[in-house]
């Protein structure tokens, strides 16, 4: 018996595929709408969508934040030991936050291992840190219900008075007005995600330098807050559930005794859970860390740190878990071709480093020698270093100095007006970063910051003062006195009084 179906039926379903085809049309246009428009971290972007179009499959797989992307160098584990790794990191990112990062990756593929840095465990608290969630969650597709629960968890453990919880999830809300995105080559490409291809398996190091001191460490345990106590176990239940190969570590950054404190509990707690945990924070010295020169900041080595960082772990992960060497693979050919294609960045970054960590010890060299140079024009001519920040306070400019006196040179220089009684200023280089005859008291910071804040310099005429990061340096009777100070090392490397001699001569004496 045949069985026809009536025009309404058949108007009916008709109606409802159109509906159901014209919902899909709008939901796809959206997606691609989306990222066209969304604006997060570029890195962030390119290096969360490459992961999941990696075509050979990644036996170990690292999170967190910028301390693994700056630290590790997946390409350099390729070219030593030939298994493939990758660097699943955000800038900014939050212990909290990395079981979701394990859960999306895992849609594509699963490692062998997974290494989760848990550097980040002392930032979680109850603010919200906009960069922290939208450099992860705008960088995997709208629709992705992982990344739902990661806005969802990340948002409601915090404090959410005043925060415009909807742009989170539907995050064109917060980019719609970035109109120059329709002339941006970079963000069209996003129209079809599967092509974007992280070459550098997620690595981005600092070219830059920053000298430290190296941590006195301590063994000492610190309180593991509620919401850090949260985070970590649903990390480790997260692991037990999945059965995951999960290995913990901390990144070796400049760590305060605070944080090490912290630290130390934490590695009780993963131990405790059945875990490893490995706080590089107490093998600085098999690393081969020099505080002096592989640091771009407190919380990230620069290249030369990583090469050091990337040496000593892959030989650790390759002694203790069984990694496959797949270089005479053809199938992994493309990580060989990557790694080629990254010579000439990787040589950018070098050259990058040296050059600055070089000019930072030149200017270093030159301040120890500066208290032994006695000739004024040769001491003047080598203050004038950008590394350098030059303190001047006069109480009493000298009128009488004729014009061939090096003094008179000086104060041209420093657009100093030798008519004025009083002076006070502030100068990098040719830059003044503070320079008045008439407002003679000012506070002002100086020195590089490098993530432990600046010194906060405290200069006047009246009250007589030069103070710098608590300590006075104000020579009382000194009527023009001169502080010289490293921005790199942030110290005092020189301090005169200056005098003239009945024949006009410029005497620099060294206060105390």
């Amino acid at each position: 018996m045949v069985v026809r179906m009536s025009n309404v039926n058949i108007q009916k379903y008709k109606k409802i595929i159109g509906f159901v085809s014209f919902i899909i049309i709008i939901a796809v246009l959206f997606s691609k709408v989306t990222w066209l428009f969304r604006g997060n971290d570029v890195e962030a972007r390119e290096d969360i969508l490459g992961y999941g179009n990696e075509k050979c499959s990644i036996d170990v797989i690292l999170f967190d934040g910028s301390d693994v992307l700056r630290f590790y160098d997946p390409l350099e584990a390729w070219n030593k030991y030939g298994y493939t790794s990758y660097n699943y990191a955000t800038s900014s990112a939050q212990t909290d936050m990395l079981r979701f990062y394990a859960e999306e990756s895992r849609k594509t593929q699963d490692a062998k291992l997974y290494i989760f840095d848990l550097r980040t465990i002392t930032f979680v608290n109850s603010d919200v840190s906009e960069s922290t969630l939208r450099n992860w969650s705008d960088s995997v597709p709208v629709y992705s219900w992982v990344r739902a629960k990661g806005i969802y968890s990340y948002l409601f453990n915090r404090d959410i008075e005043g925060i415009d919880i909807p742009s989170y999830f539907i995050d064109i809300i917060n980019y719609h007005t970035k109109y120059d995105s329709l002339s941006s080559e970079r963000q069209w490409s996003y129209l079809n995600t599967n092509n974007i291809y992280s070459v550098d398996k997620g690595f981005d190091p600092y070219k830059n330098h920053t000298p430290f001191r190296k941590p006195i460490s301590t063994e000492e345990r610190g309180e593991i807050t509620d919401k850090q106590w949260k985070a970590l176990t649903k990390l480790v239940n997260y692991c037990d559930e999945e059965s995951l190969n999960a290995l913990f570590i901390c990144s070796p950054v400049v760590i305060n005794e605070e944080d090490q404190k912290l630290m130390n509990a934490v590695s009780d707690f993963i131990e405790e859970s059945g875990y490893e945990f490995i706080d590089f924070n107490k093998y600085y010295d098999e690393i081969g860390i020099d505080f002096e020169t592989d640091y771009g900041d407190v919380n990230h080595v620069n290249y030369l740190g990583a090469k050091k960082f990337t040496d000593y772990f892959t030989d650790l992960l390759v002694n203790k878990y069984d990694l496959n060497d797949h270089r005479s693979d053809e199938a992994y050919s493309a990580w060989s071709d990557d790694y080629a294609k990254m010579e000439e960045k990787r040589n950018s970054w070098m050259n990058a480093v040296q050059n600055e960590l070089n000019d930072h010890l030149e200017a270093a060299e030159l301040g120890r020698e500066l208290h032994n140079i006695n000739d004024f024009s040769e001491w003047y001519g080598n203050i004038q270093n950008s590394n350098f920040t030059v303190l001047i306070k006069m109480t009493s400019i000298p009128k009488d100095l004729s014009s061939n006196n090096p003094f008179i040179m000086f104060l041209s220089d420093y657009s100093i007006d030798p008519a004025r009684d009083h002076y006070i200023g502030a100068w990098r280089d040719a830059d003044a970063l503070y320079s008045s005859s008439d407002e003679l008291e000012t506070e002002l910071y100086i020195g590089v910051d490098g993530g432990r804040g600046t010194d906060l310099c405290k200069l006047s005429v009246t009250p007589n003062r030069i103070n710098i990061g608590g300590v006075e340096y104000s020579d009382d009777n000194a009527p023009i006195q001169i502080v010289v100070y490293d921005n790199n090392y942030k110290e005092v490397i020189d301090s005169v009084r200056i005098q003239f001699t009945t024949e006009d001569t410029v005497v620099l004496n060294r206060t105390k």
